[in-house]
């Protein structure tokens, strides 16, 4: 246990400060993140006529976060034998970007990971281990659940938004964190600062799917940082609630990923629904949210005009 927190706080503090292969990725998903925050710290600017934080207390929290569920998550990645071509892990996090053009909400490591995962299983793409994306997707998404939960009574900011011809008043939450993902590999990423090798000596989850690897083989660390984007709109149900139940939902909707993940080492048919599963719940559960509140919107407004 010893070599792996060793190793993954070496990769940890490399991909965050001197990995500069992924430094324009970096900076423009930064950029649509502070654009994003900052239309809603407009919002309730013109509500409160004030703000609750700035943009730089934003981005420490974040970034705080982040070092330390990417720490304590990269040892749970290693632990399980999650690893990644690095090429495939190029890949990953240009398809995050593209994303995060169409829609702030894409900024998520399900929608990448899901499209990649299809996109390998349609053409073949041997730069992508599944079952390893898939488990690494599951994992991000407990941990946001477990840091949407604590945060549930944070950042809630009120507006006015129009719905049915009326104004009414409403609740948005919009969070980010940027957690560092680590991965074991067979080769270390082209022109990289660190050669950063560790050798497994524990059983992984993936043994049995891929035969030369045993225990006892020798790999390498690469890593990078990932965004991970939730958005709710609360408009009949309290914003506190609203958002520990989508946490709930997450949380599940992890599990599910992970036991899907598990079993498609051996069958093929799971790995295409985990890659499917892995792209669509998240927008499942936040078009259903969205559905709900307006219905309990109406709903209320026929209760009390009656």
């Amino acid at each position: 246990m010893r070599e792996i927190v060793s190793a993954v706080a070496r990769q940890l503090v490399f991909s965050i400060f001197l990995d500069y292969k992924y430094i324009a990725v970096y900076l423009f998903i930064c950029i649509i993140v502070r654009a994003r925050l900052e239309i809603l710290y407009g919002f309730e600017q013109c509500v409160n006529e004030c703000r609750t934080r700035n943009f730089r207390e934003t981005l420490e929290e974040i970034f705080l976060t982040g070092l330390v569920t990417g720490f304590f998550g990269g040892i749970l990645t290693v632990r399980l034998g999650i690893y990644i071509d690095p090429e495939g892990l190029q890949a990953f996090l240009i398809a995050m970007a593209v994303l995060a053009l169409f829609n702030h909400r894409f900024v998520n490591p399900s929608y990448a990971g899901g499209l990649i995962c299809l996109y390998s299983l349609i053409f073949g793409y041997d730069k992508i281990h599944i079952p390893s994306v898939l488990v690494f997707i599951a994992t991000i998404q407990v941990v946001e659940s477990v840091l949407l939960y604590l945060t549930r009574k944070h950042d809630n900011i009120p507006v006015f938004i129009q719905h049915n011809g009326q104004i009414t008043g409403a609740f948005i939450k919009q969070k980010y964190y940027a957690v560092p993902f680590i991965f074991l590999s067979f080769s270390v990423a082209p022109y990289s600062l660190l050669i950063n090798k560790i050798t497994v000596k524990w059983g992984t989850l993936f043994n049995r799917d891929i035969g030369h690897i045993s225990s006892g083989a020798a790999f390498f660390l690469i890593g990078a940082i990932s965004v991970t984007s939730y958005s709710s709109v609360a408009i009949a149900t309290p914003p506190e609630e609203k958002c520990r139940n989508d946490s709930v939902m997450f949380s599940i909707g992890g599990l599910i990923l992970f036991v899907l993940a598990l079993f498609s080492t051996e069958t093929e048919a799971l790995r295409w629904a985990g890659s499917v599963f892995a792209l669509l719940y998240r927008e499942v559960i936040y078009r259903i949210g969205l559905y709900m509140e307006k219905k309990k919107d109406r709903y209320t407004r026929l209760f009390s005009v009656a």
